[in-house]
């Protein structure tokens, strides 16, 4: 699956996958940006948590994978 953010300001995003557990998968930092884009590719489906912080903002959102 494909994430992309797009921000008003330059801030500095990082994006966080974690599994049902809590566990982390994969963590990015994507440097100082307005548009940030990340593919990850899982190897098995399942429910997953991904965080998005840009600056002092702190999005979560859960994601199936078939």
């Amino acid at each position: 699956f494909k994430v992309s953010v797009a921000l008003n300001q330059p801030q500095a995003v990082e994006m966080n996958l974690m599994d049902i557990q809590g566990r982390l998968i994969e963590h990015i930092e994507m440097g100082v940006t307005t548009d940030a884009t990340k593919s990850f590719t899982l190897s098995q489906g399942g429910i997953y948590f991904l965080q998005v912080v840009a600056g002092s903002d702190v999005l979560i959102r859960k994601v199936m994978v078939e």
